[in-house]
């Protein structure tokens, strides 16, 4: 049995991902009999309940969050991971498990294994509510006489954070002041959930945090987030893996939430790191620079591109003005790009 695990803000439990899309299962894939999403009665301060799964059941669309049927990006990653399984790495079946216990609105201090200090009283955190799904998990595919491991989690989250700054923090050990950044944040969260995952399955894999570079929600401020998730991909040697930016993808008038049919796309972008880390056990790398040189008035960049050629698609994706780049030399009016 192939768990994985999502978390994160609204994106990851598909606020605004309406109305739901997959309403079959294709595969193999499976869900608690509960839905994708163990948590209940959730509002903009959490999930008030964990309803406890008994059995699972094959993984569609339409869990409830914010009164609202969704769709989450658990059926578009699970759908692709098996595609890719079978079709490009020849293996018969790679069916997967996927839970959800992302909460709406919360910064990384709440998401974390001991929580924030200002969660309301009688709301299940959200760490715990993983943990717990990774209990019922392994208790119910020993029922059925099938082994259990923890492949991944899936992260999509940042938002919050870059609108409020709370490092440094202490750390989950108890350091004092040891979480000095949203990167230090990111290597803490993977590392929680490996061991907190290893603890309950005794699993010797490595559980490795996935995540999606934040986008969104930075108009008018300094967008920290995105970089710092690539420096924690660049740290970790693969336990932190950035799949790619969420620019091309669609958002609701509020530019805040994805539509139904972008939760289902990133769910398919996840699968894609997911299947070369880990069904074909090399790194994955996503579009990003690796080097950037200066010569004169020529700037050379040197990018990773995971499928060549690298493309600047303004069909897909608007033009802001020199697709994308921006040059500053602490001056006023530095040199406009040509």
């Amino acid at each position: 049995m192939n768990h994985v695990l999502v978390t994160g803000q609204s994106n990851s439990v598909g606020v605004g991902g309406t109305p739901p899309l997959t309403t079959t299962q294709p595969y193999g894939n499976l869900m608690f009999d509960v839905g994708t999403m163990t948590g209940a009665s959730c509002d903009d301060q959490g999930c008030k309940q964990y309803q406890k799964p008994t059995a699972f059941v094959p993984l569609v669309e339409g869990d409830t969050y914010y009164a609202q049927k969704v769709e989450t990006l658990a059926s578009g990653f699970a759908n692709q991971a098996t595609k890719l399984a079978r079709a490009e790495r020849g293996q018969a079946a790679h069916d997967v498990l996927v839970s959800v216990h992302g909460r709406s609105g919360r910064t990384y201090w709440c998401l974390r294994k001991t929580g924030c200090d200002w969660e309301g009283a009688g709301y299940v955190k959200a760490f715990a509510d993983g943990m717990r799904q990774v209990e019922d998990a392994s208790a119910i595919a020993r029922a059925r006489g099938k082994s259990h491991v923890v492949r991944a989690v899936l992260a999509v989250h940042g938002e919050s954070d870059n609108d409020e700054d709370e490092f440094p923090l202490a750390g989950t050990d108890g350091a004092p002041s040891a979480i000095k950044s949203y990167s230090d944040a990111l290597l803490e969260w993977q590392r929680d959930y490996q061991t907190g995952v290893a603890s309950r399955t005794g699993q010797k894999e490595p559980v490795p945090l996935f995540v999606s570079q934040m986008s969104n929600w930075a108009a008018g401020l300094p967008a920290r987030i995105p970089l710092q998730q690539l420096d924690a991909h660049v740290r970790s040697g693969g336990k932190v893996v950035v799949i790619g930016p969420t620019y091309p993808f669609t958002y609701n008038a509020d530019c805040l939430h994805m539509d139904a049919a972008s939760e289902r796309r990133i769910g398919e972008y996840f699968a894609k790191a997911y299947a070369a880390q880990i069904l074909g056990g090399r790194a994955w790398e996503p579009v990003r620079p690796l080097s950037i040189a200066a010569s004169g008035a020529t700037i050379t960049v040197r990018f990773a591109v995971p499928k060549p050629p690298l493309v600047l698609d303004t069909d897909r994706v608007t033009d802001p003005g020199s697709y994308g780049f921006g040059f500053s030399d602490g001056s006023a009016s530095p040199p406009r790009i040509t």
